[in-house]
């Protein structure tokens, strides 16, 4: 017995939900040289734009705006760290992410189908920042409650990196998109964001941040770059024949 199923799809576009450049599900601690940029930017923002936390009012889109820095709880800066924004930080805020579904604008069901089963490493770049779309966690581990530390060298990257642990990044790294991380991130290199970074930090350690780090959050950057990746497909019509 043969059955033929005939269905129509569609590609569906991402739709983020950026509540700030960096956003923390615990204190977050600016102690370096970081700097986060709330105003909204262009997808085609040139690395380097920002430093400092020194606006560029060429790629600005005039919004939505945000904080530069969203935290659940307290918000400790030292200079020469800056966030600017609208407002400049939101400390001890409500509504953190559930999960990172909530972060793209998706179910958690939808998520977990389109992002696949979680990683030890990433594809093809090995340790490099990767590109596309990558979950890195432990097979059979608990949703969001991992403790593996993921290793990257630095590189340049571009989609959606999510985490189930905590994510150390020993090298110089760009990255255009979105960067949801379970746990701690620790940087020990120079870093520019363009998109978002959320640090969830489910595994209560310290931040841990040196060098400098540079955060500019696009809504236009996460929705291009994980676009081009992959968009989830959704089902419009099905008939069976």
């Amino acid at each position: 017995t043969h059955r033929q199923i005939d269905a129509a799809v569609a590609q569906s576009s991402i739709k983020p939900n950026l509540k700030g450049a960096y956003v923390g599900g615990t204190d977050v601690k600016f102690h370096g040289a970081e700097y986060a940029i709330g105003y909204d930017y262009s997808a085609d923002t040139p690395f380097g734009t920002g430093s400092g936390a020194v606006r560029n009012a060429t790629y600005e889109t005039g919004g939505p705006n945000s904080p530069g820095i969203w935290s659940a709880k307290s918000i400790n800066i030292s200079s020469p760290s800056k966030s600017v924004g609208s407002p400049n930080t939101a400390a001890n805020q409500a509504g953190f992410y559930k999960g990172p579904w909530e972060a793209v604008g998706m179910a958690q069901s939808q998520f977990y189908d389109w992002v696949g089963p979680p990683l030890l490493i990433p594809k093809k770049t090995k340790d490099l920042m990767p590109s596309g779309i990558t979950y890195l966690g432990t097979v059979g581990g608990k949703p969001q409650m991992g403790t593996t530390r993921f290793r990257l060298k630095g590189g340049n990257g571009e989609g959606f990196l999510y985490v189930d642990g905590d994510l150390e990044i020993s090298g110089d790294f760009s990255f255009r998109g979105l960067i949801y991380v379970e746990g701690d991130l620790i940087m020990k290199g120079n870093g520019w964001v363009l998109g978002s970074i959320v640090v969830a930090d489910h595994s209560n350690l310290k931040y841990s941040h040196h060098n400098t780090l540079t955060v500019l959050k696009s809504n236009a950057a996460v929705q291009q770059f994980i676009q081009i990746h992959g968009s989830p497909f959704v089902t419009i019509n099905w008939r069976e024949s």
